[in-house]
């Protein structure tokens, strides 16, 4: 919900109880998608406050990302590396995550964080 004709839709669209507004991915953190999808009633888009009467669904399973079982297969088969950095992903996904990792140095940077390898 970040850019093209979809903010059109939603102010359009968002206030009557007759719409369907279905997401298909993920919506992250803090994003209008988010606010929608967690069943905020009221949003705001382009500074002005809409209600939220539509019927909102989700549809998963369309991630272009890998999961949990397939990204700790690749590690498996990077043959263990000394360090690891997760930086893609909510906070709390990364730190479960990086709890499944073994043998290596598991680090989830900050912002702007160096490192010396």
């Amino acid at each position: 919900c970040t850019g093209g004709r979809v903010r059109h839709h939603l102010k359009r669209n968002l206030g009557h109880d007759r719409s369907s507004v279905v997401f298909v991915g993920y919506a992250a953190r803090g994003t209008l998608a988010r606010r929608i999808v967690d069943g905020e009633k009221t949003v705001s888009i382009f500074g002005e406050e809409y209600a939220v009467n539509a019927q909102i669904f989700t549809i998963g399973g369309f991630s272009a990302h890998a999961g949990q079982a397939e990204l700790l297969q690749w590690h498996r088969q990077c043959g263990n590396p000394e360090m690891t950095f997760l930086v893609h992903g909510e906070k709390d996904s990364m730190t479960a995550f990086a709890g499944l990792l073994e043998q290596t140095r598991v680090e989830l940077p900050a912002l702007h964080q160096s490192y010396s390898i």
